[in-house]
C-alpha cells in the first residue's frame, strides 16, 4: 500500500512482482501498471496522478490480463483534493474495445465520470453474483441514460439465470435534503435482495458492502440540478431496469414530485410496501388515488384508468412532515395533506391494507410543528383511523 508520495517513486522491484496478490495505490506516482500483476487478485486505484495514468484502451488492455482479481476499486477525482489528480485514466475517449470477463471478480466499485463508466460497462463483463457498486459524478441525461441501459441489460439477465443470480426485491432510494447552503445534493440508490428494514443500513452520502446489495449507485448532482432535474434523473435510471421482484420501496428524504412518484410506482407493479422516511411528506393522494377525476386538471397527461400500486398493502410513513397554513391547534386529521392521503386510501378496495405515521408532524407558517402517530387501514372502498396520538395539545418550535 503506497500513499500521498508527492515526487516521482521508482519502479518497486524493478516490476518484478509475480507474488504481488494486492495493490492498493491513492495518489502514488508510480509506474503501477509496468508491474508484473499477473497473480493480483485485489487492484485499488484512487487519485493517480497525471504524469502516471493510462488512456482507456490501455487500462481495459491491462485489466484483461488479470485474470484471478476478485477485488476492484477505482476511485476518481476527490472533490475535496481537486489538486492531487484528476483521474486515474489520462482521457476516457474510447472507440472500440474487444470485450472480456473477470470471472472471479466478486465486489466491483467505480466512482468516476460517467464516461468511464460507460467505457467500463461497455467492455467489462464481470459475474452475475458481483456486488456492483458505482458512484456517477454529474453528467448529461444523455450518460445518465447510457449508464441506466447498461444496468437494465445487466439486470435483465437476472431473470435468464435465476438459479444462480440473485433476486432484487426491494428498491431503497436515499437523497440529502436540500438547502440553501448546499446546492449539491447526492442520492444513493441501492437494489437489495433483502425485504422491509433493509433501508436503514443505506444514507444519502455513503455505501455499504456486504450487506445484501447486489447493486448500488450513488448520483452526485452539480451545482446547476434543480430539484426537478434530479427527480427526473433518478426515476429514469430506475424505471429502465427490470424489476419483476421488487415488492417493497423504501424512500429517504422523498422527491415532492408528483411526476416522479407516478414514473416510478407506474414501473414497480407489484409493489406490496412503501416507506417514507423523513423529508416532507409528497403529494400521494393525486398518485395513489384509484378514481383521480379530481387530479386530472394538475396530471392532464394521467391515464385515468391506470391503477398505480395497484398490488399495495401497506403504507409506512415516519417522521414525514405535513404542513399546513392554519396557525391555531387543530386536529391532524383534518389537516389537507393527511386528510387527502386517506381520502384516497378510501378509494382502494383490494387488496385491503394498512397505514402506519410514526412520528409525523403537522407544521404550521410560523416553523412550529405538532408531532402525532396514526394508525389506519382501509378495506372495501373506506378508510378508517384504528389509533391518533398526538403527542402535544400545543404547538412547538
Amino acid at each position: 500500500m503506497m500513499e500521498g508520495f508527492t515526487q516521482g517513486t521508482p519502479l518497486l522491484f524493478d516490476g518484478e512482482t509475480p507474488a504481488l496478490h494486492t495493490l492498493v495505490l491513492t495518489a502514488c506516482p508510480t509506474q503501477w501498471y509496468s508491474l508484473n500483476l499477473t497473480r493480483l487478485t485485489r487492484l485499488s486505484l484512487r487519485y493517480i496522478p497525471n504524469h502516471y495514468q493510462q488512456d482507456t484502451a490501455d487500462f481495459l488492455s491491462m485489466l484483461g490480463c488479470l485474470q484471478d482479481l476478485t477485488y476492484l476499486y477505482l476511485e476518481d477525482e476527490d472533490e475535496d483534493v481537486p489538486s492531487r489528480a484528476s483521474s486515474f485514466l489520462s482521457s476516457m475517449a474510447f472507440k472500440s474495445f474487444q470485450n472480456f470477463s473477470l470471472p472471479h471478480l466478486s465486489l466491483l466499485h467505480i466512482n468516476a465520470q460517467p464516461l468511464m463508466i460507460i467505457a467500463f460497462l461497455s467492455c467489462v463483463n464481470v459475474p452475475m453474483q458481483t456486488e456492483v457498486s458505482l458512484g456517477v459524478h454529474p453528467g448529461s441525461f444523455d450518460e445518465y441514460a447510457q449508464i441506466s441501459s447498461f444496468l437494465a441489460r445487466r439486470l435483465g439477465m437476472f431473470q435468464d439465470q435465476a438459479l444462480s443470480s440473485p433476486k432484487i426485491r426491494s428498491l431503497v432510494i436515499a437523497s440529502e435534503p436540500s438547502t440553501q447552503w448546499r446546492w449539491t445534493r447526492g442520492t444513493n440508490l441501492a437494489f437489495s435482495a433483502s425485504e422491509r428494514e433493509c433501508h436503514s443500513f443505506i444514507s444519502p452520502s455513503s455505501m455499504m458492502w456486504g450487506c445484501n446489495l447486489p447493486l448500488q449507485i450513488h448520483l452526485e448532482f452539480g451545482t446547476l440540478t434543480t430539484t426537478s432535474d434530479r427527480d427526473r434523473i433518478i426515476s429514469h435510471i430506475c424505471c429502465p431496469i427490470p424489476f419483476p421482484n421488487v415488492r417493497s420501496v423504501h424512500v429517504l428524504n422523498p422527491p415532492s414530485s408528483s411526476a416522479f412518484w407516478m414514473h416510478v410506482l407506474g414501473h414497480l407493479q407489484d409493489l406490496q410496501y412503501i416507506k417514507l422516511v423523513t423529508g416532507d411528506m409528497p403529494d400521494l393522494a393525486s398518485v395513489l388515488s384509484v378514481t383521480p377525476r379530481d387530479y386530472t386538471v394538475d396530471h392532464p397527461d394521467r391515464d385515468p384508468n391506470q391503477i398505480f400500486a395497484p398490488a399495495m398493502e401497506e403504507l409506512e410513513l415516519y417522521e414525514l412532515a405535513f404542513q399546513t397554513m392554519v396557525e391555531r391547534d387543530i386536529d391532524p386529521l383534518k389537516v389537507a395533506g393527511v386528510q387527502s392521503l386517506c381520502d384516497a386510501l378510501a378509494t382502494r378496495k383490494e387488496p385491503r391494507g394498512r397505514l402506519t405515521m410514526t412520528r409525523c408532524t403537522v407544521r404550521n407558517p410560523d416553523g412550529q410543528k405538532k408531532q402525532f402517530d396514526m394508525k389506519g387501514g382501509w378495506e372495501g372502498g373506506r378508510f378508517h383511523v384504528v389509533e391518533l396520538k398526538v403527542k402535544s395539545d400545543t404547538w412547538a418550535a
